[in-house]
């Protein structure tokens, strides 16, 4: 089986326009061409797959994705704010907002 390949930054354009789009299917068979989410390196990529695979369900790849994201870039907006939803998930409303306030 040969070894996949990350997503460009134009798959990750093209991955983000079809979950903007609603079109969570048929970004699920686009990703299919890559190596797995978990794998993706860039911090728009990691943030983006986690948010598909919430989408499909997964919610547990979905926060490890996230949390590799802000571990990665605790800077990013989108990864602090996703992470934040991951935790709120996790912990609840209270230590989400403690993890935001933090990061002011």
């Amino acid at each position: 089986m040969p070894l996949l390949r990350l997503p460009s930054v134009d798959d990750v354009a093209e991955l983000n326009r079809l979950h903007r789009a609603g079109l969570y299917l048929d970004a699920f068979h686009f990703a299919q061409r890559f190596a797995p989410p978990e794998d993706w390196r860039e911090t728009q990529a990691v943030v983006l797959a986690g948010r598909l695979l919430s989408c499909w369900g997964d919610w547990w790849r979905s926060n490890r994705c996230h949390r590799r994201a802000w571990d990665s870039a605790p800077e990013d907006p989108a990864a602090v704010y996703y992470y934040g939803l991951t935790i709120e998930q996790k912990h609840g409303p209270f230590e989400a907002l403690r993890f935001l306030r933090e990061r002011r």
